[in-house]
């Protein structure tokens, strides 16, 4: 990414956060948002990863939904303005963007006779596809309910030679864990530092950082 690019990015931020000029008076803050603007290679990962530094740096939004999706969209249409991002913004999710609706082979996890160790059975399939919808639905954002098996079966899946699955795990585990597991999820996240996917990487270091400062790692 050229030097031009990243103040051209930097103006865009600025411009469109203008409200927000308190939050953004260290210029390290900027630079930050910038560099994950920059490193981003779809519109879905920009969205994420603005979401993320929205909650990093508590903006003070008023209508926190509304707001934020207002001034995303005034960030991108100045990004696309000004030839700073080149992917399309109609594109659709990517499928390690995680709870997401439908899949091409979905799985009948809401049938009543199942038990739970047919349950977990679906998550030791081979079909990589069953495997992630049935994590999708093992998230506590889902469960609402601390399920030990659960949460084991989730661990061991951050291990999974699929990428989304791991993706997906990390989410799982990010998204309403009770505090009495901070150590066992924080373990799990550290182990997963060094992750061949690079989008993985970054959103565990990001996690990470928060976590560090704030003592907070359910963010996702």
């Amino acid at each position: 990414m050229s030097d031009n690019n990243n103040i051209l990015i930097s103006e865009c931020i600025k411009e469109s956060l203008i409200e927000f000029k308190e939050v953004l008076e260290d210029e390290s803050t900027i630079v930050y948002l910038g560099g994950l603007i920059s490193e981003s290679e779809s519109f879905e990962e920009i969205k994420d990863q603005f979401n993320l530094f929205c909650k990093d740096f508590d903006m003070p939004f008023k209508d926190e939904d509304n707001e934020i999706d207002r001034v995303f969209n005034q960030l991108i249409n100045l990004l696309k303005r000004k030839g700073c991002i080149s992917f399309s913004v109609e594109s659709k999710p990517k499928s390690h963007l995680v709870c997401t609706n439908g899949d091409k082979k979905s799985v009948n996890l809401e049938d009543p006779n199942l038990t739970m160790e047919q349950y977990l059975s679906l998550t030791y399939s081979e079909d990589s596809r069953t495997r992630l919808a049935t994590l999708r639905t093992m998230c506590p954002c889902k469960v609402k309910a601390d399920i030990d098996q659960f949460y084991d079966r989730i661990i061991e899946m951050s291990k999974d030679s699929d990428r989304n699955i791991r993706y997906q795990a990390m989410h799982n585990l990010c998204d309403g864990s009770p505090a009495w597991r901070e150590d066992a999820v924080i373990q799990t996240l550290e182990s997963m530092h060094n992750d061949s996917d690079p989008k993985i990487r970054r959103r565990i270091h990001n996690i990470l950082t928060h976590y560090k400062h704030t003592g907070k790692w359910n963010i996702m």
